[in-house]
């Protein structure tokens, strides 16, 4: 196995800084490329800060134009630090480095190598979400002055004193590019060198990994168990020396960033509530703040991890689901304790379902009424409300059995749920893969939707003087005139995105419960077959495999009590929901911006209930792999009594577990292939009725 190049993770941001001057070959000597980093420092950098310092004095008694100037100061002088920090301790960062390319910091396996790629993947979105934030936070500082009718003359982006006229030109435009280059300059100086010690902290975090494998390993490493264990008990002292010596390089770097970023965000909010709401302006303050927030976030978050992992020695099971998990917390739908408590998120989540949701809603069932005797706007609505209702229905669901929810991921952390070797983190792995992959196209097609809705009303304006929302609803105002029917789109579009988020996250964390549902069938399966080598004792291992098997059974149950009602009132809404749109497809104009809207909604809705049935159906599957199991094991050397134990329990596992809803169908692709032909029944009775009228 060749070496792991944790290098080529981080390939991007060191080209990236050798091109800024500031990744030298070695350590800096005088030469030409420490000229070229002095050049591009004093140039973008320090003559820029200096010209916003010395502005500062002539506006000293203005305190808006004061605070407009510092909020971006001080993360400008914070660069130069860094950049100082960086160019001295350079000789520190490229050891760091070096170190991770010894043989005791290498994964020894494809499983170490996963998790590896797992943790940098969410390193390169967090990243990537920062990056994006920062080009937009810099357009926004370009467009802004150009766009701004406010004043007559000619405005820089940025509060600054320059020993010559810049009202004029050329020395208006010359000094315009200097300022977006410079913010440009440090702009990337910023996120690359913050990359960079994310990444650090990843790396500290995934040599836990590597170390936690190895553990739960030891028997499978060498001929000699001994001679392991003193191998890990040296890669965790190396380990904990890396970290002390990361620890070293950002200490200042951390001190100074937390301090500015905490100062810097103030401000922004206090600039946000001195602009014109919605403003050019109030853009650039809100990209400029979510970029800072979404920087010091980066740093908590991978610092925080290498705290998790020091501390962790069992299978992470939430981790395949953290950001679905995230993502409900920040809709108000995942509070830290057991259960909802009085407080300020109590009130979080009470404000967002109720005007993001039951609001919208309340204006489409509304709208049915007047619209009752117009069946083309009513099968228009239907089939959009019934799924919202549903997500209603889901919401009230999963706050009042919060506690069983997290109970059912509590129970996941125990011994007994936990997977003994790699050959069973390969097979959780390979169905968390599986449902990534069923996750991801539910998430496109949702998002694909979202799109065309809020595509298609535009596309409709053109060559018409009705303006259109998109969705049909009843609301106390006239929503055709300015600004009301942009507040009005707006707030549609952001109500569906919520109800679109909340499904989606919902949908896929049911569907993770159960891959970790069969899962333990796999595990249960694996220690079956390998009860001869599980222990001296092969009785007492079989006693532990049916524990397992009765826990397995008792969770699956508890599985489906929670999930029973949620599955009951989604398959016939989406079975109704099917039908409908495939009844819309027929009578829209085809190829139009109308029917690609409903083929994606079809895809999504039909994707939606694919993801309950398969991963139902593979619970199904694998539960019914246990007795074939239990006799792949070398049991021909087992005790009398034991092989008539096995032959019992062979026989008591024959009946494989069925996840259903309220007892009237299962998770199946039986039941699949019955919703979908459920809904061909429903577009033919439409489309009858149709034709006859």
């Amino acid at each position: 196995m060749q070496k792991y190049d944790w290098e080529e993770n981080i390939k991007v941001n060191i080209v990236t800084l050798k091109i800024l001057g500031l990744w030298p070959k070695g350590t800096y000597r005088l030469g030409p490329y420490m000229v070229h980093m002095i050049i591009l420092v004093t140039l973008f950098l320090l003559a820029h800060i200096f010209s916003q310092t010395v502005n500062i004095y002539f506006i000293r008694t203005d305190l808006a134009a004061i605070t407009g100037t510092v909020y971006v100061l001080l993360v400008e002088v914070l660069v130069v630090f860094k950049v100082y920090y960086f160019v001295t301790n350079m000789g520190m960062l490229k050891q760091l480095l070096k170190d991770l390319e010894t043989d005791m910091f290498q994964p020894k396996n494809s499983v170490q190598i996963g998790e590896i790629e797992t943790s940098i993947w969410f390193w390169k979105i967090i990243y990537k979400a920062f990056l994006y934030m920062c080009i937009g936070t810099n357009m926004f500082w370009a467009a802004y002055p150009l766009l701004d009718k406010s004043t007559s003359g000619k405005r820089l982006p940025f509060l600054a004193w320059y020993p010559f006229d810049t009202t004029k030109s050329p020395a208006y435009e010359i000094t315009y590019i200097y300022q977006i280059a410079s913010v440009g300059f440090i702009t990337t100086v910023h996120v690359n060198i913050d990359a960079l010690v994310a990444a650090l902290n990843v790396f500290s975090g995934n040599q836990f990994d590597i170390l936690c494998d190895n553990l739960r390993n030891l028997h499978k490493l060498g001929a000699s168990v001994f001679d392991n264990f003193v191998y890990c008990v040296e890669h965790h002292q190396a380990v904990l020396s890396y970290i002390d010596k990361s620890n070293k390089f950002l200490n200042w770097i951390l001190l100074v960033q937390f301090f500015v970023s905490a100062f810097s965000i103030g401000i922004t909010m206090f600039q946000l509530t001195l602009v014109v709401p919605m403003s050019n302006e109030f853009y650039t303050l809100f990209s400029y703040g979510v970029a800072i927030t979404v920087q010091i976030f980066m740093y908590c978050w991978f610092g925080n991890e290498v705290e998790i992992k020091i501390k962790m020695d069992k299978y992470d099971w939430e981790s395949n689901i953290k950001m679905n998990i995230l993502t409900l917390r920040l809709l108000g739908l995942w509070p830290k304790g057991d259960d909802y408590t009085r407080g300020p998120y109590l009130t979080y989540m009470i404000f967002l379902v109720a005007f993001f949701m039951i609001t919208h809603l309340f204006s489409q069932t509304l709208n049915m009424y007047y619209q009752r005797n117009n069946l083309q706007v009513l099968t228009g609505t239907v089939y959009v409300l019934l799924v919202e209702m549903v997500c209603v229905f889901k919401v009230y669901y999963l706050v009042t059995n919060m506690d069983m929810l997290k109970q059912l991921l509590k129970d996941l952390k125990t011994d007994m749920f936990q997977p003994k070797n790699s050959v069973q983190i390969d097979a959780i792995q390979e169905s968390i893969k599986f449902w990534k992959i069923i996750y991801n196209f539910y998430l496109y097609f949702c998002i694909g939707t979202d799109l065309f809705w809020v595509i298609y009303p535009l596309f409709e304006l053109f060559g018409h003087s009705n303006r259109r929302l998109p969705f049909f609803a009843w609301y106390p105002f006239e929503t055709k005139e300015s600004p009301v029917f942009e507040l009005t789109f707006l707030y549609q579009i952001a109500s569906v995105v919520f109800f679109t988020t909340v499904h989606v996250n919902l949908d896929s964390l049911v569907a993770a419960l159960n891959v970790f549902n069969a899962s333990q069938f796999d595990i249960l399966c694996d220690n079956l077959r390998n009860l001869h080598k599980l222990g001296e004792n092969v009785a007492v291992s079989f006693v532990n495999c049916v524990k397992h098997h009765k826990v397995t059974l008792s969770y699956a149950d508890k599985c489906n009590n929670f999930l029973n009602w949620i599955l009951f009132i989604q398959f016939f809404v989406s079975a109704f929901c099917i039908g409908i749109t495939m009844f819309q497809l027929s009578v829209v104009v085809p190829n139009s911006s109308e029917f690609y809207s409903l083929l994606v909604y079809g895809i999504a809705i039909t994707l939606q209930i694919f993801m309950y049935c398969w991963f139902g159906n593979d619970v199904e599957v694998k539960s019914n792999n246990i007795p074939y199991a239990a006799f792949e094991c070398d049991w021909t050397n087992f005790s009398e009594s034991l092989k008539r134990d096995l032959i019992f329990f062979a026989m008591k596992a024959q009946r494989p577990v069925k996840l259903s809803a309220l007892n009237l169908f299962y998770l199946s692709l039986d039941t699949f292939m019955k919703i979908m032909k459920t809904s061909w029944s429903y577009f033919a009775l439409l489309n009858q009725v149709t034709s006859k009228k």
